[in-house]
């Protein structure tokens, strides 16, 4: 068993995680699940390695890891966003685990963020125990007592409570006196501030200046590039940032500590897995890079729009997943030491186009990830994952066909159009991807890399594969674990698909499952009619989707239904194109079809309105109704008859014999009627 962070063991009958580690004292941090709220416990690494080895289980089932996906009120997320500032606070540094200097930080946060002993140690350990998922600390308002009653906040003397108005009022007052190239001074802008809400709220009560002072102080650290860029401007704030940052060598001391994340736009155009006479344009490439050892840890190649949710998302998927599989999909056998990398790392750093939006954060957030995004002009921060994208377009471009030249996307006046070469498909290209990121991981020596120990002490060579192995022997951090579905239901998107008779419907096609089947979900939208339902899915293979039950820690999954299997591994984006392919070919021949079917209209019409006529001379209105609807079923049999010798020719011997068939038939006929 391999100790990572989030490992959940059993040890006499009681579960523990695995919350952390001290590099220096090569010590383990776990903290008990069983019992409600207790200090995380120290154990040296070699002697829980040893006792695992013997006495201790391995336990899959994580349901601490509690994943809400209902809408918090802003209160809430507030309250949360309190409460991971003084969880970030404690866990500062590794002294809240020893019983020897965990006091003197509880104080510490005691005096700063005004809470209690009790407070500090649920908040800590109820993150710990959830596996530092952000969202155990919303406060569990339905636990509260009184149910049902409305509770009073009296003020303190010559205080006012800070409610979530007067917050608003403060942020606004920052941004309209402070951050502004006026540079006024705290204070001033406390007065003014205080001046403008007095004229809305005449008697409203004011905050003191050393409440100002604190909420300020909290906003304005929330809000840094504000403060700089609106007081000095946008090239000052740039270089007042720059300092604060360190380089990506002094970044990542341990192997999963720290991953670079960016995308780019390849320099080659793909044509349609489905239909190759379809360009679909330039894949973009994501990049996930471990900084300590420079190993890929996951990439994604995509058609998903450039710096899209789904595209990073998919790409940090994969780098927290199982490699074998992966490749497997794309025909490429591996074994599990070619691409061993399926840990959760502390940090990722990345571009602002990647993870900039709220939702991506929260949803890394609850995987305990802190984020650090840096300006997409700011190459210098990744400057790790931005090289390897110039190895692999250096790479590619000898071998494929429709590769943009001259470095830009734009087609020389008379010159042959190099789109139109295109012939590889998305998974070609991914296949091809995966082959270079292999030799990078086990193969590339890297000249330039500057580690700790490497090739001066050990003599490794410097290949990315085995800078990884050597940090992982010598203990140089813990790597982090979590259950594959919860990262799933984390990071993949999620979508309201339809359910209907024919399977549950999403981007126009239909999945099923044994289960939806069984639980007569398909049944139900027969009867009681089509209703919606939450799906995470893919947005590269659309071949399955997700059901996410409602406890939040289960998903079934969906596979196509049968006559839809054509579309498998294929992705939205390109799926898209292929859809509206089809609208632009049936709009295409809509038209002629309109034609064709006035024609038709024509044809059936003279054939009826010449029918009409023949019966209108031939027919005998001697006849009456009740004759001609009399013996239907007898006309039936001599009419049979008639057609099946009219049908076989040859065996009349002449048309004189056909002809004195048809005499006699005739005749037989007028015996009916007479």
């Amino acid at each position: 068993m391999i100790i990572k962070e989030n490992l959940i063991f059993k040890m006499d009958s009681i579960r523990y995680r695995i919350v952390g580690f001290d590099n220096i004292k090569n010590n383990i941090f776990y903290i008990n699940l069983d019992n409600k709220i207790k200090w995380a416990e120290v154990v040296n690494i070699y002697t829980l390695e040893k006792y695992i080895n013997e006495n201790i289980d391995e336990v899959e089932e994580d349901e601490f890891m509690y994943i809400n996906s209902s809408e918090y009120k802003a209160r809430d997320i507030e309250k949360r966003n309190l409460n991971y500032e003084i969880v970030s606070f404690l866990l500062k540094d590794n002294d809240i685990f020893y019983k020897d200097t965990r006091d003197k930080v509880i104080e510490k946060s005691m005096k700063i963020y005004k809470v209690s002993y009790s407070t500090v140690k649920r908040l800590l350990c109820n993150y710990l125990k959830s596996g530092k998922n952000l969202n155990s600390l919303i406060p569990k308002y339905n636990n509260c007592g009184a149910k049902g009653k409305e509770r009073n906040i009296k003020n303190q003397k010559n205080a006012v409570v800070i409610d979530y108005e007067m917050k608003e009022v403060i942020r606004k007052g920052i941004n309209k006196y402070y951050n502004t190239p006026k540079k006024n001074t705290i204070k001033i802008c406390y007065e003014l501030t205080m001046r403008d809400y007095l004229k809305i709220n005449e008697n409203a009560k004011i905050p003191t200046l050393n409440q100002y002072y604190y909420w300020f102080n909290k906003i304005i650290k929330n809000d840094n590039k504000n403060k700089l860029s609106r007081r000095y401007g946008e090239r000052i704030y740039e270089q007042k940032t720059r300092a604060l940052l360190s380089s990506s060598l002094e970044d990542g001391a341990s192997p999963g500590e720290v991953y670079q994340l960016d995308s780019t736009i390849m320099d080659v155009y793909i044509v349609s897995q489905i239909n190759r006479n379809l360009i679909v344009g330039r894949p973009v490439l994501y990049i996930v890079v471990d900084v300590y050892s420079r190993m890929i840890v996951g990439i994604n190649v995509t058609i998903e729009p450039f710096n899209s949710y789904t595209g990073a998302m998919v790409a940090l998927i994969n780098a927290f997943s199982d490699k074998v599989e992966y490749c497997k999909k794309f025909g490429i056998d591996i074994k599990k030491e070619d691409w061993n990398i399926d840990c959760i790392p502390q940090r990722i750093l990345s571009d602002r186009g990647e993870l900039i939006s709220s939702n991506v954060e929260n949803a890394i957030a609850n995987l305990g990830i802190n984020i650090q995004n840096t300006a997409s002009y700011r190459g210098d921060l990744k400057g790790i994952v931005e090289q390897l994208f110039n190895r692999v377009n250096d790479f590619i471009k000898p071998f494929c066909e429709g590769v943009v030249q001259n470095g830009i996307n734009k087609i020389q006046r008379g010159a042959e159009d190099y789109r139109l070469k295109a012939n590889l498909t998305l998974t070609e290209i991914t296949a091809i991807v995966i082959k270079w990121v292999l030799f990078h991981n086990n193969n590339y020596i890297m000249k330039g890399y500057e580690c700790d120990g490497i090739t001066i002490k050990n003599d490794i060579p410097k290949i990315p594969n085995l800078i990884w192995n050597y940090g992982v022997k010598e203990k140089k951090g813990l790597m982090r674990k979590l259950n594959k579905e919860i990262v799933r239901m984390n990071l993949l998107p999620n979508k309201e698909a339809v359910v209907t008779e024919k399977g549950i419907r999403l981007n126009k096609l239909y999945y099923v499952s044994s289960e939806t089947i069984k639980n007569g979900w398909f049944q139900k939208a027969r009867v009681e009619g089509n209703y919606k339902a939450k799906v995470s899915y893919n947005p590269n293979d659309l071949s399955e989707i997700y059901y996410i039950k409602p406890s939040g820690l289960e998903y079934d999954t969906l596979s196509l239904i049968s006559y839809q299997e054509q579309y498998k591994e294929i992705g939205e984006e390109e799926l898209n194109i292929i859809f509206k392919q089809q609208k632009n070919i049936y709009e295409k021949y809509q038209e002629e079809e309109l034609k064709a079917k006035m024609e038709l209209y024509d044809e059936i019409e003279e054939i009826t309105l010449n029918a009409k006529q023949c019966q209108e001379q031939m027919k005998d209105r001697s006849i009456s109704k009740s004759q001609r609807l009399k013996g239907i079923n007898d006309n039936l049999d001599k009419e049979r008859a008639y057609h099946r010798n009219l049908d076989d020719k040859n065996d009349v011997e002449d048309i004189e014999e056909l002809d004195i068939f048809e005499s006699i038939l005739n005749d037989e006929w007028s015996d009916d009627y007479e």
